[in-house]
Order: C-alpha cells, then sequence, then structure tokens
C-alpha cells in the first residue's frame, strides 16, 4: 500500500530528521512534532546493507544469517535482521538482502512508534534501494544501484527485481578531493562482481543526498560552470561501457544558511507499506485505517439497500419472526420430549448457532486489544486465531523479549496482566531461550463481548 498524500513523509539522516513538504524539504527539531501520520525513512544510524548466502531454508534464514555476523564480528548480541529480499536456493540455501541494527536502536524506533497517538511507519533507507532496483531492473536488463549520501556509496545490484550483491564502499573524507577515490573503489567492486559472477551491468542508477558540508560550494569559473557532484558518477559508466542514469538533485535550503542537495524526494513514490520496518501490527492497523473510509463507505451503502428492502418485506419479516418464535417454542418442546425429526433438529441448532456467534469478537477487536496491552522490549512475531463452538476466540502469541531473563520474566507478566484486564483468560504461557534470543509463547482464550 502506498503512502496518503495526508500522511507526512520524513527523512531522518545521520540522526537529524528533515520533513518533505510537496517539493520543499525542511529540516525539524524532532520527529513528535508532527501532529499526524507519518512515514519515517531512516538510515538508523548508518546501518550498512548486507547480502549473503546462508545454510539454511528461507525462514530459518534471519538466525543464520544474525549467527555469522556475530560470529564474524560485524554484528553485536541482540542485533535485529532487517529482510528486505531473500530468496531460496534449493531447499537447504537460502540468498538474502538484508540491514542490520543493533537491537537497543530498533528497539527506540518501536517505542517512539508505539508512544506516538498517530500511526507511524518507518523504513530502512536500504528498503528505498531495494525499490529503486525492483522498479528500474528487468527481465534481461541487470541494474547497479548506487546511493551516495556522506563519504558513503551504497550498491545493490540485481535484475527483474532479484538482488545478486549489495556492499558499501567508502572513501576517507566527505570532501570533493576523495570523489576520485571514491570512485575508484566503486568501479573496482562493480568491476570484481562482473568477473565473479560473469554477468554485464547494463546500467547505473546513481541518486544522493549530500548536505553543504558533504558538497562543495565552490563555483567554478563562467567557462566551466557550476561544479557538478555527480559528474564522476557518468565518468565510471563511461568507463565501464555501461548506460547510466543519474536522478536529477534538487537544491534545498535549510536553516542556518545550510543546504542540501539531494534526489532521493524523487524516488520515494516507490516505497511501499510491505517494505517497512514496523511490526505486524503496526501495519495491520495503518492499512485497517486507510481501509476504513471505504468500509464506511461500502457498509452504508449496504444499510440504505437493506434499509429500502427492508421497509417493503418488514411486514413479511415480522410474520416471519412471529412464526418463528412459535415455531422455536414447539420445537424445544418436541425436541425436549424427543419426538422432533432429525432433519428439523439441524435447522433448530443452524437458528441457535447463528443467534450464539452474534456477540463473538471481530479479530479488529482483538488484535487492538493485544496491541494495547504490549509495551516496553516485549514484541510479537506471529498471532494466531481459531473460534471454539462457544464462539470465544482462541488466541496464540510467540514473540521475543530482549531483555535479560529475569526482567523477561517481569515483562511477560506484565503483558498478561494488561491482557486480563481485557475479556482474556490465560490458558498458558512460557518462556523460551536460546543462543540468540528470549522468547515467549501465550495461549489466550478470549470470550464473548
Amino acid at each position: 500500500m502506498k503512502k496518503s498524500p495526508s500522511d507526512a513523509l520524513v527523512i531522518e539522516m545521520d540522526g537529524q530528521p528533515f520533513h518533505l513538504q510537496g517539493l520543499q524539504l525542511q529540516d525539524i527539531p524532532e520527529l513528535a512534532s508532527l501532529n499526524q501520520d507519518k512515514w519515517l525513512l531512516t538510515d538508523f544510524q548508518g546501518a550498512s546493507p548486507v547480502f549473503m548466502t546462508v545454510e539454511a531454508p528461507a525462514r530459518f534464514a534471519e538466525i543464520v544469517a544474525r549467527k555469522r555476523l556475530q560470529e564474524s564480528g560485524e554484528a553485536e548480541e541482540n542485533v535485529r535482521i532487517l529482510t528486505h529480499w531473500k530468496r531460496p536456493r534449493g531447499k537447504s540455501s537460502t540468498e538474502i538482502f538484508c540491514t542490520p541494527v543493533k537491537g537497543e536502536l530498533f528497539g527506540a524506533y518501536e517505542d517512539r512508534a508505539l508512544e506516538d497517538d498517530h500511526h507511524h511507519l518507518f523504513f530502512s533507507t536500504n528498503a528505498l534501494l531495494y525499490a529503486v532496483l525492483k522498479h528500474y531492473s528487468r527481465e534481461n536488463h541487470t541494474v547497479a544501484v548506487l546511493f551516495e549520501h556522506g563519504r558513503h556509496v551504497d550498491i545493490l545490484v540485481g535484475r527483474s527485481g532479484q538482488v545478486s550483491h549489495a556492499t558499501r564502499v567508502s572513501s576517507f573524507a566527505a570532501s570533493s578531493e576523495a570523489k576520485s577515490t571514491l570512485s575508484d573503489s566503486v568501479a573496482a567492486e562493480l568491476l570484481h562482481l562482473m568477473g565473479e559472477h560473469r554477468i554485464r551491468v547494463d546500467e547505473i542508477i546513481h541518486y544522493g543526498w549530500l548536505h553543504q558540508r558533504e558538497i562543495s560550494a565552490e563555483v567554478s569559473t563562467a567557462d566551466n560552470g557550476p561544479s557538478d557532484p555527480t559528474q564522476w558518477v557518468r565518468q565510471l559508466a563511461e568507463g565501464m561501457g555501461t548506460d547510466c542514469q543519474v536522478i536529477p538533485m534538487e537544491v534545498h535550503a535549510l536553516s542556518g544558511d545550510e543546504r542540501l542537495e539531494t534526489s532521493l524526494t524523487s524516488l520515494l513514490a516507490h516505497l511501499d507499506s510491505d517494505l517497512s520496518a514496523s511490526s505486524f501490527l503496526d501495519r495491520f492497523r495503518y492499512r485497517a485505517q486507510r481501509w476504513m473510509p471505504w468500509v464506511t463507505l461500502i457498509t452504508l451503502f449496504a444499510v440504505a439497500g437493506l434499509f429500502f428492502v427492508g421497509s417493503i418485506y418488514q411486514r413479511q419479516a415480522d410474520a416471519l419472526n412471529q412464526e418463528s418464535a412459535r415455531f422455536s417454542q414447539v420445537s424445544a418442546g418436541l425436541n425436549q420430549a424427543g419426538v422432533l425429526d432429525p432433519a428439523f433438529k439441524e435447522q433448530v441448532a443452524f437458528v441457535e448457532r447463528l443467534h450464539h456467534y452474534r456477540d463473538v469478537p471481530s479479530l479488529q477487536q482483538i488484535l487492538l486489544e493485544i496491541s494495547q496491552s504490549r509495551s516496553g522490549p516485549l514484541f510479537l512475531d506471529q498471532v494466531e486465531l481459531a473460534y471454539d463452538p462457544q464462539g470465544q476466540a482462541i488466541v496464540v502469541l510467540t514473540g521475543r523479549i530482549e531483555t535479560p531473563f529475569m526482567a523477561a520474566s517481569q515483562h511477560l507478566d506484565r503483558f498478561l496482566h494488561a491482557l486480563t484486564q481485557h475479556p482474556f483468560s490465560v490458558i498458558d504461557s512460557r518462556l523460551n531461550t536460546d543462543t540468540t534470543h528470549i522468547g515467549f509463547a501465550v495461549k489466550l482464550l478470549r470470550g464473548k463481548s
């Protein structure tokens, strides 16, 4: 689902948020100053893109990827893996493109979204990197997407939305003098990739985020015209003999005589809520809120139609209700006496079930109550829901708690207590520990309203 025009769009780079209003980009003191629904695109304080092949089925790819990054020293113990794309290779191997984020940092983003009174989805800049690749690549047309920011260039290579390589290349500084070194490093990376995988890069796509401290403010002589910070990309493509598309830069004046030159904003239309790093419940609630006007409109039409039809058949309905009431009384007596025909027993049972399920809690109501009960470092990964013959909801929750074991037990107890404030009864709950995290499983019974 694409962003609503009424949602605020905020870009956070190096910890500084910028609010995009129409074509204008303005730096803001903090995200909480925007009193509306919002999408936040963030670099998670410099989190790098990662592409790897892991020896595991697709459903366990994140666990194995996390372990490999920890063993290599590239990630700490409680790192979170944000998956942007993955593809099974056989039964026991998976390719995965992801962003490792420090657990405490990711928890802070989740807490900020939870404390927001409005819908709040957040995305990794590497999710946008994949969205751009998916948009520009096609069958038999391999593209290399370059995202230049500060002294870094993030590289993503693939075709038809399938990733074949991802990495980050960095220079020693963000100065114009370092541009040539950066260009050489990017060229070496792409040539190595082409030689190793025997593929040809058909097109280079470049977009950037260049702050004043990262671009040259000098203007060359009138003969040469103003300097172009993306000229190195065209030279790179020319040297490699490949096509090049540099997304046009826009200059934004910021506070304090600062300015920002970027082409990132023109690509934000490719973002989709499915690429969000927010929890399943937050994404579901956002979609439900977007669907609500259409659901309301359809409901109004349906109610108007039913009212029209009902006004025509009201007399017949009243007569049918009276007949049904007499039938229920007679059938109940006959059933108690054991003389009711089995076929009529089934009809009576069906009518009774319809009446019985009238007060069954809805899925949206249950998810809202669970969301209101969750807090702190307790995160839900899966929600299973079924209804028993009595119309009660049986809910199974699985998730993780990113704290030490003793504190995790206290957080789970608070979660269970909060659930019981709604019409939930706890059937079973347990904590599970392994080498990577503390998980939990809870089985609940939700009575009828």
